[in-house]
């Protein structure tokens, strides 16, 4: 979490002797003789175009498995702005944990007022960081290498998401919701069935010490609890840092939605 080198990602963690894994899936996937991307020394572009397809595919199983079980849901603009690796001028918003996978997204939208950014974090089950961190280790690295030499890299329109959320949620539930209806939808059951009121207290409160746990769920949605209730703005002062208390709270936070 703490490494900002422009380029930074997990998987280039030398400790983690990962940075190079990506290359045996790369000869296999090449040199297959049944399904192989390569012929003789060409490459065998109706087969890459296969793969690449079925890797957007997968793509976007992660994004319904980050979008659904990472606790409240986030905007589908924020999930599409996440970053893998640092950039020059941006951190990365997916890191590891404590053993889990978490992708942060920092908020912007109040920073010309506080000259701070706010920091939601989400964490994801075992079998998701499980997923995402495979994908990230093999997937992309052979995938950003064949777009690299054989296709011009096209960005995935904002649509795949919900169309995807659609087929599933029509599935499950037997009516389709888009990401718009399904956000509003967990923040709905996060304040009926999850958020334990046991006495009284300033519910609009997330800075003094004495704040309940339980304003993670409104931080997470993007807000404070006060914008929350009137669905306005972003501001914040514990959440401009993330820090081990802050990815501790929402840790619980992503329990209490399991």
């Amino acid at each position: 979490l703490s490494n900002q080198k422009q380029g930074y990602l997990f998987v280039q963690e030398p400790a983690n002797k990962l940075n190079e894994a990506y290359l045996d899936l790369s000869t296999r996937a090449c040199l297959d003789p049944i399904d192989g991307l390569m012929k003789g020394e060409r490459w065998n572009m109706v087969a890459v175009r296969r793969y690449l397809q079925d890797e957007v595919d997968f793509l976007i199983e992660i994004m319904l498995v980050m979008y659904i079980l990472g606790g409240q849901a986030p905007r589908s603009t924020e999930l599409f702005s996440l970053e893998h690796r640092n950039s020059n001028s941006t951190s990365r918003g997916i890191c590891v944990h404590e053993g889990s996978v978490v992708y942060i997204i920092r908020h912007w939208k109040a920073r010309h007022v506080t000259n701070k950014e706010f920091n939601v974090a989400r964490y994801l089950t075992s079998e998701a960081s499980q997923l995402l961190a495979t994908h990230l280790i093999y997937v992309r690295p052979f995938t950003d290498m064949l777009c690299r030499v054989c296709l011009r890299h096209q960005q995935e329109r904002l649509e795949v998401l919900t169309n995807a959320l659609r087929r599933l949620t029509k599935t499950i539930c037997g009516a389709p919701f888009g990401v718009q209806v399904y956000r509003q939808l967990s923040i709905a059951v996060t304040e009926k069935h999850i958020k334990q009121i046991s006495k009284p207290f300033n519910r609009f409160d997330d800075k003094s010490v004495s704040a309940d746990i339980e304003v993670a769920f409104s931080w997470q949605s993007g807000h404070r609890p006060v914008q929350r209730g009137t669905t306005y703005g972003i501001d914040g002062a514990f959440p401009d840092s993330l820090q081990p208390a802050l990815l501790g709270i929402y840790r619980w936070a992503f329990k209490e939605w399991q």
